[in-house]
């Protein structure tokens, strides 16, 4: 039984010895950087440049500022409240310009609705054109047909 004691003892010190390199080995992980040109015309980047070859040092990311206030549960509520409206916000100007494009459209709707009853109601001959561009004229039917149609419209685009 103690050399089993003796093992596990060994292991670990062996597992706080490995901890403790890989500890160390983060200490360096802000290393300086170089950045060269090979004589191929290729751009390396690298902990250390290539043998003769002239380098230039690039500067390290600096640290985030505050880091404490960044983890502020009261700074995401906020941040999260803020992107709320923002949404609510552009939804409705979104919804705003849409109503204006509807009212536009309703308008041109309607002058024309307005036009073509005129029409149908006080010209006497109403024609329209065929793929020949002969006049084709519109028979009492037809064209009371239309004029109850654009009726419709006009109620629909223009009350």
């Amino acid at each position: 039984m103690p050399d089993t004691e003796a093992r596990r003892a060994l292991s670990i010190r062996a597992g706080r010895a490995v901890l403790l390199a890989a500890l160390l080995c983060g200490v360096d992980a802000q290393a300086q950087i170089y950045k060269w040109v090979d004589a191929q015309g290729r751009t390396h980047y690298g902990e250390k440049p290539a043998d003769g070859t002239p380098a230039t040092a690039i500067a390290a990311p600096s640290p985030p500022s505050e880091p404490a206030r960044s983890n502020n549960p009261e700074k995401w509520k906020e941040m999260e409240r803020d992107l709320r409206t923002r949404r609510l916000d552009k939804a409705r100007a979104e919804e705003a310009q849409q109503k204006k494009q509807d009212s536009a459209e309703r308008k041109r709707e309607c002058a024309n609705a307005q036009r073509q009853i005129t029409i149908l109601e006080r010209q006497a001959p109403v024609y329209s054109r065929d793929a020949k561009g002969e006049r084709v004229y519109a028979s009492d039917e037809v064209r009371e047909k239309e004029l109850q149609a654009w009726k419709r419209a006009y109620q629909d685009n223009c009350s």
